[in-house]
């Protein structure tokens, strides 16, 4: 678990909570505030894994929000804290790797107006992590298991595409690009929500074939 801080538009700084697991980069839990305490800590940890068996594990750095309540709630819930080393995030690179992609996708591009307003962006993001955005070390897959993978159809001529967190993503099956430099991507951004300000960097990628069938 860690803490990532968010600047607002006021000047002001919002503090993102967030529990993720190592297995399957899932987020167990995620929350907003402006004043982080040990006891706000304590309750974001219960309700991270309220109905079922609490992770052996438990690993955080040395922020002073970490304090000894914190350590003893974790051992309560059936954790074993385990503590980073003094300026030593790559000792938890999987939170961090988390938090970096947090901000190329959202945060670098849009100016959070206050604690809804982030909660809201979040939110959303969180929904396409989990369902939408593939990860290599997971073989292309979603962190939630049960992800529909293409399926070769040579038949198709259309791109199938579906609105999500302010931008429409377009999925394009593998095999459509088996001979490009895009196969390594299968979800690309293209334009924005007509209802809300984007706040992706949306990037149009038209390959010879999709030319064709447009």
């Amino acid at each position: 678990m860690d803490f990532f801080t968010v600047p607002t538009h006021t000047f002001g700084v919002l503090y993102c909570f967030f529990v993720i697991a190592h297995e399957r980069r899932k987020l167990l839990a995620f929350n907003v505030t402006r004043y982080p305490s040990a006891l706000w800590i304590v309750q974001q940890m219960r309700e991270a894994w309220p109905y079922s068996q609490a992770q052996k594990f438990l690993l955080f750095d040395r922020d002073s929000k970490f304090g000894r309540e914190v350590i003893d709630a974790a051992r309560t819930l059936g954790s074993e804290p385990i503590r980073t080393a003094f300026r030593s995030p790559w000792q938890n690179g999987v939170a961090e790797r988390w938090v970096g992609s947090c901000r190329r996708d959202v945060l670098d591009h849009v100016i959070v107006l206050n604690e809804r307003h982030l909660q809201r962006l979040m939110t959303e993001y969180v929904r396409y992590y989990h369902q939408d955005r593939t990860h290599l070390e997971l073989g292309k897959d979603t962190p939630r298991v049960g992800r529909l993978q293409s399926v070769p159809q040579p038949a198709a001529r259309f791109i199938p595409s579906l609105d999500s967190v302010d931008c429409t993503i377009v999925t394009r099956p593998r095999h459509r690009l088996r001979n490009s430099h895009l196969a390594s991507s299968n979800s690309l951004l293209v334009g924005s929500h007509p209802r809300s300000v984007p706040f992706f960097s949306c990037l149009i990628l038209v390959s010879e074939e999709t030319s064709r069938t447009r």
